[in-house]
């Protein structure tokens, strides 16, 4: 790793360290005010909660007060009394038993002035009795629902007031009921309201701008089994139906709360504040919640700007000390650059020299150290460029002679030897036998001197052309290979021995290299003459290759393409890709 931050340059070593001092520094201001202000938020929200919550409580208490009160007044009411006393002493089925008129006038009017109340019910003697504030014409109604008579048997004799859990009624909605003692008869007799849940829902799903809550929070009560005791904000039908975690009211001190970041009954991580509220022996737990990102929204905020702030700061002072760096070290970094440049094959580079100092001085000496360097190279090239250009041509020269002596030399040798073995009659029959042998092999021996010479040299291209030739290459494939070859070469004024020799050897190599690894199934050639230019396509669809995976390997048979066209003065391009075939493309100024 160190040698690695050796052959770093200096402009980045220095603007590295300033960044990463400048760095540490905002991120432990910035850790240190996000972590603090956190703290402040979610301790304010928290707050928040618990009063939100204590607002509910007292609007609850208030609410059951005041039907607790409501019946009280009703109670002692003295034509409510003689009522009661009527009914408790007579035959309530007997329409005839009430004075309906009056109870009409006292208990009728008076239920349907009242608010969020179902029925009223009268409990005696182990019966229940209502009637509906909506139809006081008819008589009192036995009424039976389960759970309710267990309830009011358990307050016992002496209770003034009893306030149920939630029950589902006959009709199956979910209601509470309060009921108060009438003091005033010996009996223990008891009246009361059917009070709907929805009286309770009001209240806990009050959306108030004003009151902290946003759009996730949500106060809602919970009983001793856990279940809903109040409409859910996102969840409907939730009564008595969704449980809640963590919601015993055993577990919180009536004069405590508890305060804490935990999961809701959806799952999701809230800030919650919860306390109980006691109805006689029910005890409800209240649920003041948040959404924990929401609750964050404002350190959410607050971070994000840190982190702005922060990365502009960086940003703004390591641009200023980039500045300067690069001011004082771009001499240097102009010399590298150039140093690169001709590292990778680029001699015509110059470094501009303003200043006369150490480092300008050194930029002139650079200079014409690279002058230098690129006539050199300039000379070289061309000597080598010569060199290849000797070498083909006397491989030309050399293919030349040794087809003309193959031809004229040992292939009329060879003829004449045949020829003068046909002329001897054989004295036995294994003479003649010997003769005709000898004569076969020398027969095959003059056809490969043939093959020999025309592949060295061959005689169609000196004497018919280019065209003639490569067609005889192609033909002698199609033959042989069975494969599908097509030429179409145009040549008018093309006159240069050395140029179609060269194209010729062009052409025989790359079809070569096409019979030896492409496995294609066709062979395309085209050669088309322009004003001042030649162009020559060699195209195949066999496997295809990477061409610069095969020319940076050795490849002899492109090199030696390419070596020929840049003889010719012209240019070369390769296409090829996996499955996809190859194309050769040579362009030849004349």
């Amino acid at each position: 790793m160190f040698k690695k931050l050796n052959n770093l340059s200096i402009t980045y070593k220095l603007s590295g360290i300033i960044t990463l001092l400048i760095m540490t520094a905002m991120l432990f201001v910035g850790i240190f005010s996000y972590t603090t202000i956190k703290k402040a938020i979610i301790s304010r929200t928290f707050e928040q909660l618990t009063s939100v919550r204590f607002e509910k409580t007292r609007r609850i208490n208030n609410f059951l007060n005041t039907k607790i009160l409501e019946l009280n007044q009703l109670a002692n009411t003295s034509k409510a009394i003689g009522i009661f006393d009527n009914l408790i002493f007579n035959d309530s089925t007997n329409q005839n038993s009430l004075d309906l008129i009056d109870f009409n006038h006292i208990i009728g009017d008076y239920l349907l002035k009242q608010a969020n109340v179902n029925k009223f019910l009268i409990y005696n003697k182990n019966v229940l009795y209502y009637v509906n504030p909506e139809d006081t014409s008819k008589h009192f109604v036995n009424f039976e629902i389960t759970g309710l008579d267990t309830i009011l048997n358990d307050f016992g004799t002496d209770s003034a007031a009893i306030i149920s859990d939630l029950l589902t009624n006959d009709k199956g909605e979910i209601v509470f009921y309060i009921f108060t003692k009438l003091i005033c008869i010996e009996n223990n007799t008891y009246i009361g309201f059917e009070i709907p849940s929805k009286s309770i829902n009001d209240i806990m799903l009050e959306n108030n701008p004003y009151n902290g809550l946003g759009n996730s929070g949500e106060v809602y009560l919970a009983g001793e089994d856990r279940l809903m005791r109040s409409q859910s904000r996102f969840v409907e039908n939730s009564v008595l139906k969704i449980q809640v975690p963590n919601s015993n009211p055993n577990n919180i001190d009536q004069n405590n709360f508890v305060a804490e970041t935990t999961l809701d009954y959806r799952g999701i991580k809230v800030l919650s504040s919860s306390g109980i509220i006691e109805w006689g022996n029910t005890k409800w737990t209240i649920f003041a919640e948040i959404d924990y990102k929401e609750a964050l929204i404002p350190v959410n905020t607050l971070r994000d700007s840190i982190i702005f702030i922060g990365l502009l700061g960086i940003i703004l002072f390591t641009s200023i000390v980039m500045i300067l760096i690069i001011t004082i070290t771009k001499p240097v970094a102009k010399l590298k650059k150039a140093a690169d440049e001709i590292s990778g094959g680029n001699y015509n580079v110059n470094v501009p020299v303003n200043n006369t100092d150490e480092i300008g001085q050194l930029s002139d000496t650079f200079n014409q150290m690279v002058q230098k360097i690129d006539e050199q190279k300039k000379r070289l090239d061309y000597e080598k460029l010569n060199r290849v250009q000797e070498m083909i041509d006397w491989q030309e020269t050399e293919r030349q002679r040794l087809s003309r002596e193959l031809h004229d030399g040992i292939g009329q040798l060879l003829l004449s030897v045949k020829m003068r073995l046909g002329r001897i009659k054989g004295k036995t029959e294994n003479d003649e036998r010997i003769i005709n042998d000898s004569q076969n092999i020398i027969q095959q021996t003059v056809n490969d001197v043939r093959n020999i010479s025309n592949n060295l040299m061959p005689s169609v291209l000196s004497e018919f052309g280019l065209k003639q030739a490569v067609e005889n290459i192609l033909k002698d494939i199609s033959q042989n290979y069975k494969i599908a070859t097509s030429c179409d070469i145009n040549l008018t004024s093309l006159d240069d021995n050395k140029t179609i020799t060269y194209l010729y050897r062009i052409i025989q190599e790359a079809v070569s290299n096409t019979l030896k690894y492409a496995k294609s199934k066709s062979i395309n050639i085209t050669i088309t003459e322009e004003e001042n230019l030649i162009k020559l396509e060699i195209k195949d669809d066999g496997i295809g290759f990477n061409p610069n995976q095969v020319i940076g390997s050795g490849s002899n048979g492109l090199r030696n393409i390419r070596e020929r066209v840049k003889l010719l003065n012209g240019k070369c391009s390769i296409k090829s890709s996996q499955g996809n075939g190859t194309v050769i493309y040579i362009e030849i100024i004349k």
